[in-house]
């Protein structure tokens, strides 16, 4: 089975993931693929697919899913034939028809869809509707019904993936049944761990000197974006970031001006600094790296860690040969910096997390209640009142489970990366070369249970003072 996501901020992945962990359990071999890493043209070789698609902005495709989807638009599309018409073929098949073309190209291939969406917007999941309307006019037969996730249900995309799965693996045991008297194991299993983590030595040099050096998934620029010196971001300094709206009125939106900073080279008043410019166009956005406002300090020695040490991931078993290994973040690092800059430790647990988290508790109580915030099924009610409509994030969590202390090496590995933001610019370069002028609303709100939470990028940005350096 070939599980596709077409992603934005990783929710699309997470389901995927789950669908790839429960198939195996099924006897079913999948493969997991973001679906512009997947080659397309081996599309028609493929005897199930299943696409786990969001829609991101006014009704577009994610990033993660763009060529993708303009490759299967193209009108020179091949036909299916006796002889097995492969969709990547440069010169095969016929041209376009009344059906967009390609009429036949998936012939023999079966599929279902499942969307992330929410019906607040008027473009409700239309990128898995039209993704599903594709692929049957491509001549694919759907396995399954297109089923629609939707943020607003009363559980949450959580819920209606549980509802779309019961119904979904009985269409595909029907196809490819399992053995008689075979009993699907659904326990809970901890993963392989893709990384070794090492202390090193107190002296080892840290990513505040080492990051340029590093290839990281971390610092992987999103699709489409524009290329910066040595494959890092740009360091800029904060030049504005003043209030725009009136005190009085319930939104603070900021007025935030990033300039270049100088590099180690150059010398603030030796004019070097002025020659450089930030290479944007007009509706262009920035990616903004933020950083974690809390008191990491106190979270690090909670968790049991000195806040101090410098720790380096290695890869581990086949990771260790691929020359395509690409590190989680750049390390060496302290454990200060990875909870502040590269851990998502504000952001909520996703079920799969907390169900992870549940092995390493020590009390029974608490083991058992996280296996149940984290259960497929039965938790998803419980998942959405505590966490999910909450915003709770992983130091809640982890104050309200104090048994739960995993090994730095695990926590790594359960704890998402802290993602990068995106803005519109509101300036033009041609007035401003060397400044990017930001609009950013302040998020600011109280949740159901009248707790106070705030934007992990939005809430750092609001306390950038004027003169601070190194945003990127």
């Amino acid at each position: 089975m070939l599980i596709l996501y077409g992603t934005e901020t990783g929710c699309a992945r997470d389901v995927a993931e789950r669908v790839g962990r429960e198939a195996a359990r099924r006897l079913v071999a999948p493969r997991v693929v973001a679906m512009d890493d997947y080659d397309v043209g081996d599309l028609p070789d493929e005897a199930m697919v299943v696409c786990v698609c969001a829609t991101t902005g006014d009704g577009d495709v994610p990033s993660t899913m763009a060529s993708f989807w303009r490759f299967l638009l193209r009108r020179d599309l091949p036909r299916a034939n006796a002889g097995g018409a492969n969709a990547g073929g440069a010169n095969a098949g016929a041209a376009a028809g009344d059906d967009g073309g390609g009429g036949g190209a998936l012939a023999g291939v079966k599929f279902a869809v499942f969307g992330l969406g929410d019906s607040a917007y008027a473009q409700f999941n239309v990128v898995a509707r039209k993704l599903h309307a594709r692929l049957v006019q491509l001549g694919a037969a759907a396995m399954h019904p297109l089923t629609l996730g939707d943020d607003q249900s009363p559980f949450g995309l959580a819920g209606d993936v549980d509802v779309w799965l019961s119904a979904f693996w009985p269409s595909v045991l029907r196809i490819q049944p399992l053995p008689d008297d075979f009993v699907v194991d659904d326990s809970s299993k901890l993963p392989t761990l893709h990384h070794s983590l090492i202390v090193e030595d107190e002296g080892a040099a840290t990513t505040t000197t080492a990051r340029p050096h590093f290839l990281t998934q971390f610092y992987k620029p999103p699709m489409g974006s524009r290329p910066t010196p040595g494959g890092t971001p740009h360091a800029c300094r904060v030049e504005c970031n003043t209030r725009m709206t009136s005190e009085d009125w319930h939104q603070d939106v900021r007025h935030i001006v990033l300039g270049l900073a100088p590099n180690d080279s150059q010398k603030e008043g030796d004019g070097t600094a002025d020659h450089q410019t930030l290479e944007y166009a007009a509706g262009d956005i920035a990616v903004i790296y933020p950083k974690n406002v809390f008191d990491v300090d106190s979270f690090a020695r909670l968790m049991g860690f000195d806040p101090d040490t410098v720790f380096s991931l290695h890869p581990l078993g086949d990771e260790m040969h691929s020359e395509q290994h690409v590190a989680l973040f750049p390390t060496p690092c302290t454990v200060r910096q990875a909870f502040c800059c590269y851990m998502d430790v504000l952001g909520t647990p996703r079920r799969h997390a907390v169900e992870m988290l549940s092995h390493f508790a020590t009390d029974a109580v608490e083991k058992d209640k996280l296996m149940e915030i984290g259960a497929a099924k039965d938790g998803v009610d419980l998942y959405h009142s505590y966490l999910k409509r909450e915003k709770r994030g992983f130091v809640e969590l982890f104050a309200d489970f104090p048994s739960c202390r995993p090994p730095l090496e695990w926590l790594v590995r359960i704890v998402p990366l802290l993602r990068p933001r995106e803005f519109s610019i509101s300036s033009s370069p041609r007035c401003h070369p060397r400044e990017i002028h930001l609009a950013v609303a302040i998020v600011d709100f109280t949740s159901f249970y009248g707790q106070r939470r705030t934007g992990v990028c939005t809430n750092w940005m609001a306390k950038l003072a004027a003169d601070a350096s190194g945003v990127e």
